[in-house]
C-alpha cells in the first residue's frame, strides 16, 4: 500500500474499471445499440436507420470494442450502466 493511500476490494476495482472507459460511444453507435436492444437483427437496424446491413455489423463491432463486451446483450448491459442507454 502507497503511503497515505486506501486499499479497495478487487470488487470495487472492477466496478471502476468498468466504468473508465477512454472511448465513447458516436451518436450512430448509440443509435444502432439502442434499436439492437429492442431485440432488432441486423437487417431490421439497417432498414430502421437507412444503412446497410454491412454497416450495422461494423458498428457493432466497433461497439463491443469500445466497450469491451463479449456479445450484443453484454454491450446492452455496459451501455445502460454507463447511461448510454435507458431502459
Amino acid at each position: 500500500m502507497l503511503s497515505g493511500g486506501h486499499r479497495i476490494s478487487a470488487e470495487v476495482a472492477a466496478e471502476i474499471a468498468e466504468y473508465t472507459g477512454t472511448n465513447s460511444l458516436t451518436g450512430r453507435e448509440i443509435e444502432v445499440l439502442q434499436t439492437v436492444s429492442a431485440g432488432c437483427s441486423n437487417k431490421i437496424v439497417a432498414a430502421q436507420l437507412g444503412i446497410a446491413e454491412d454497416t450495422v455489423k461494423t458498428h457493432m463491432k466497433s461497439i463491443l470494442g469500445k466497450l469491451y463486451a463479449n456479445d450484443r446483450t453484454h454491450a446492452i448491459l455496459i451501455a445502460i450502466k454507463r447511461g448510454f442507454l435507458r431502459t
